[in-house]
Formats: C-alpha cells, structure tokens, sequence
C-alpha cells in the first residue's frame, strides 16, 4: 500500500518521541518510548485519508503518549468484562510512587516485584489473577516485565500514562488518603522485619497511639489491598497492644488488692483509735456547742439592739448572719430575717451587650433610660424592668437624660452626635452634629434648651424644639461635663484643658457687659449708616461716662437700653 506522511508530520512526531524520551529519563526512557510510538502509529495508520498520514489524524490519535491512555481505556475494559477489573485497578496503583503536591513533584512509576502484587501468598485463585493481568497488561504494552535473580518485577510502560491517563487518574485521587498510608505502612514495616527474625524484633517499631488505631481502621476496610507483611506488622502492632493493656490490667489489680490490704490494717486501727477518742471527743463537743450557742445568742441580741440605731443596719444584718454561723438558733433566725427585711434588695437586672456608662431615671420615676458601649440607649419599666424602647447609636453611647417635662431624652454618642427622641414612642426627633464624640448632654430646667460637651472642644447650646444651635462655647481641649444653674441663666462647663468655666446665658447682661466694654458710641453721622432715623430707635451704647466726649451728641439727653447709658 502506498503510503505518505504530510509535510511537516515527521518531524512533529520525531519531537514528540524525544520529549517523551526525557521525560522517561535515560535507557528506560528510550526503550519506553517506542511502544508509544507504535500505538501512536497504529492509531494515525487507521486514521489515514487516501493513504495519507495527516496531522489531524496524528492530533486527533492523542500524538505519540495521547494515543496510550485510549489503548488503556479499551485493555481495562476488556479486562472489567473478564472480572479482572477489580486485580487491574489493584495492580496499577501499586505501581505508582505518589508525588508531592505542595514540593511540586508528580506521581511516577514504581517498579514492584510480581510476588509482592499478590496481597495473599496461599490465595492461589488471587495469585492466577494477578498473574492473568499483569501478563495481559505486558501483551498490551502497558507495563513491561523483567527478570533480575530469578525475581520477575514489574513497571508501568511510561510515565506519561500516569499522567495523562483519566482512568488511572480518577483511580489515585480516590484511593490517595489510602495510597499514602499504605506506602508510609510498607516502610515501617519493612524496617521492622529487618530487626531480626520474628521472635526476636524490635517491640518499639510496632505502631502505637493514634497511628495503629488508623491501621486498624484500614486494616478493616481495606484489608484486600494490604500485604501479607503489612498485615502480619498491624496484627502483630494489635497483639502488643493488648498485651500490654494485660500487663497494665495485672498491675492495676496487683495494686487495688494491696490498696485494700493496707486500708483494711488502716480501718481497724482507726476504728480502735476513734472509739477512744470519741468519748474525749464527746466531752469536748458539748463544752463547745454550750460556748458557742452562748456566743450566737449574745450576737442576736446585740443585732436586735442595734437594728434601730440610724446607720446601722448594716451592723445588725451581719450580727445575725455572725450568730448563725456560730450557732443556728432561733433568735438568730428571728434577728437576720427582720434585718434582710430592711435591707436594699435589687429589684430587677437590666441587660445590655457591652458596658452600661449612664443611667439616668425619668421625672415622674416610672422609666429609667440606660447608655451603654453596646451602642444603644434603652428606656425600661423602672418597676418592672421591662424593656420598653431601644434606641441605636452608631457607635457607644455616654450620656442619657430625661427632658424636666418627661417627653424628650438626650443621648450622646462616640458617633460624634447627640439625639434628641421622643421619651414614649423612642422615635428620633432631632440629630446634633459636633466634629468629634459627645461626652454628656443637659437639658436647661425649663426644658427649652440642650447644652451637649464634646471632645471637640466645645459645648453648644440647642434649641430642644428645633434643634437649632443656638451658642457655640469653646475650650482648648475636649469638654467633658456641662450643667445648668437653677435659673437657667448660667452654664457650667469642665475640661481636659484644667479649666471648668462659667457662661452666662441671659441676654440681657451679655449686652450690659458688651456696652461697658465698648470705649465710645458712634456719633449720629455714623447710626445713620444703619438706622434711617437715629431719633425713632433706643440707640446701643456704652455706660454713662465711659465714651468720649466728643461723640455725645448734642441734642439733648437720651436714656438708652440696656446699659442706662444717656446720649446728650
């Protein structure tokens, strides 16, 4: 038949064989690589169009290691349909050497000794299997053989079909978790039986702890596809085991027995020694008993003396509890319960998620508003403890206080503002912005204003209805307190800056103090800038004879509010 190769094909296929051939690594790799040429060629002959090898037919056979993986496919189909499906999967996962992931390094080849492919040495229907396989796997180019001191070992043809071949890569990636103990197992095992002959190896290669609990775990579910050294070293590992739980058994009952031996001796002597002392021991308890009641009635009857005595509850609640841990006696019983009746008792546990900073009790005393870090306000029934509203910062809050008419409460937050909410619904009705967090909040006594203390060096004055800023106070470092005088009419302010200072908010005397500081009033010429008819208005001006002279106007004398000053 006259055949050609397209131009170009040749040498595509020459670079294919020699890459393969590195891969394989030295003799082993070139004489390899020739049965995956021939499958390779095979494949592209069948694929031939009018007695033409083209490369599509080369790319489409899966090149020169592609064109293995499906001749694996169709061989361990063939040899499912025999039932030798099960010994085939067996065989070429032992003939794999597990790589490394996370060192970057590949699965690979392995080379294994026939006998070894055999897990039951007196099973001759698993030997004829193993035997049937790895004979039609070596007919199928898929494995070679070879035969070194009458010891015939066994290789997978190539390591590209490790790596490219689906079927053997589902294999390892389900079986890996086994695979890897099993390989760890067979070097164990092997160390141990080159300590000597068996009755003379060393006990401490056996596994221990955790490790033979895994292999009795495999050893269970996998017990097929385990050696018969392997097996011999888990039974052998099992057996230590439970000799020494023996051993240990042996000895935690030697020592219960003179464990008993020995408290036995001990009761009898102690038994002989107490009834001696306990007639002393009798004697000497009633004298006790007789003192110590004397005492615990002595103490109550102090805590009943003392009880009405201002201030001194405390006295008497721990007098009674000192009687009774003396002695339990009625009185003593009589004295504590009329002292716990007197006593502060907490009525109700309030909870938040973080630190509670303030609490603060509404006017008429049925709600209590608590602050905390966990960046909310809540009010509560103060009879019940009863949550009732939550109200939410958006950082912790510091600050909470009812407004003098029981309708408002002020919170102040780290968010940097404060808020102004309806007591009942817990609806917010006004935000305050500061520039930096708030540390406390007040309402003035008629309830009309809101003075907030920030860390941004300033108290601000509020319109409580509008939430208008009114005033603007300023320190030279963060404000931490600010409280009302009685009247409303003065601010008290405290400071990181060491100061605490006092501000007057009553209009009128601002505008007195501004008329005494001002030196002079302005002449008629210059009110008329701001007033059309200076003479219709009640003109500002400075205390009576602190202004120059010359600026006194001369048409008589004229009171003016509110400093009492005149102009002339």
């Amino acid at each position: 038949m006259d055949l050609r190769l397209e131009e170009g094909l040749a040498d595509v296929i020459i670079n294919d064989v020699l890459e393969s051939s590195q891969e394989g690594g030295g003799k082993a790799g070139r004489s390899t690589v020739l049965p995956l040429l021939e499958f390779a060629l095979t494949q592209l002959w069948e694929r031939r169009e009018q007695g033409v090898l083209t490369h599509q037919a080369y790319l489409a056979a899966g090149k020169v290691t592609g064109s293995l993986t499906l001749w694996a496919d169709q061989v361990c189909r063939t040899l499912e349909k025999d039932g030798l499906g099960p010994v085939a999967r067996r065989v070429f996962t032992d003939l794999v050497n597990l790589g490394y992931e996370s060192q970057r390094l590949p699965d690979s080849r392995r080379q294994r000794r026939l006998a070894d492919l055999v897990h039951d040495q007196e099973d001759e229907k698993e030997k004829e299997a193993v035997r049937k396989v790895v004979q039609r796997l070596a007919d199928a180019r898929l494995v070679t053989t070879s035969r070194e001191k009458d010891e015939e070992s066994v290789q997978i043809i190539h390591d590209s079909l490790i790596r490219e071949w689906a079927r053997l890569q589902r294999w390892l990636k389900k079986d890996r978790a086994f695979l890897s103990w099993q390989r760890d197992l067979e070097k164990d095992a092997r160390e141990w039986r080159d300590t000597g002959e068996p009755s003379g190896r060393d006990d401490g290669r056996l596994l221990r702890g955790r490790r033979l609990e895994e292999a009795e775990r495999w050893q269970k579910e996998r017990r097929r596809d385990l050696g018969e050294g392997e097996q011999e070293f888990v039974k052998t590992s099992l057996e230590f085991r439970e000799r020494e739980k023996e051993k240990e058994e042996r000895a935690r009952a030697e020592k219960e027995r003179t464990r008993k031996r020995i408290i036995q001796g001990v009761l009898v002597f102690s038994i002989f020694s107490l009834a001696l002392a306990g007639l002393a021991y009798d004697k000497m308890q009633e004298a006790n008993d007789r003192k110590e009641e004397a005492l615990a009635r002595s103490l109550a009857s102090q805590s009943e003396q003392i009880r009405g005595v201002t201030g001194s509850l405390t006295e008497s609640a721990l007098l009674a509890v000192e009687s009774l841990r003396h002695k339990e006696t009625l009185e003593g019983y009589i004295a504590l319960r009329r002292s716990i009746d007197l006593l502060p008792r907490c009525m109700a546990k309030l909870q938040h998620n973080e630190s509670v900073t303030a609490a603060a009790f509404s006017p008429d005393g049925q709600k209590l508003a608590t602050a905390s870090l966990d960046n909310t306000t809540r009010l509560w029934d103060a009879q019940t403890g009863q949550e009732l509203q939550k109200m939410e910062h958006d950082n912790s809050v510091n600050a909470a206080v009812f407004s003098p008419d029981d309708l408002k409460l002020a919170t102040a937050s780290d968010d940097g503002t404060a808020r102004i909410w309806n007591a009942q619904t817990g609806q917010e009705l006004r935000r305050l912005e500061h520039d930096d967090w708030v540390n406390a909040a007040v309402f003035s006594p008629d309830g009309l204003k809101l003075a907030t203390a920030s860390a941004d060096g300033t108290t601000r004055i509020w319109d409580a209805q509008t939430g208008q800023e009114l005033q603007k106070l300023e320190h030279d470092n963060s404000v931490n307190a600010a409280v009302f005088s009685p009247d409303g009419l003065k601010l008290a302010t405290a400071s990181d800056d060491g100061t605490a200072q006092i501000w007057t908010l009553d209009i009128k005397e601002v505008m007195g103090d501004a008329c005494r500081r001002v030196a002079e009033n302005m002449t008629r010429k210059e009110w008329t800038r701001f007033l059309e008819d200076p003479d219709s208005d009640c003109l500002t001006c400075p205390a009576e004879g602190s202004f120059n002279q010359s600026s006194i106007w001369p048409w008589g004398r004229r009171e003016c509010q509110p400093c009492g000053g005149s102009l002339g």
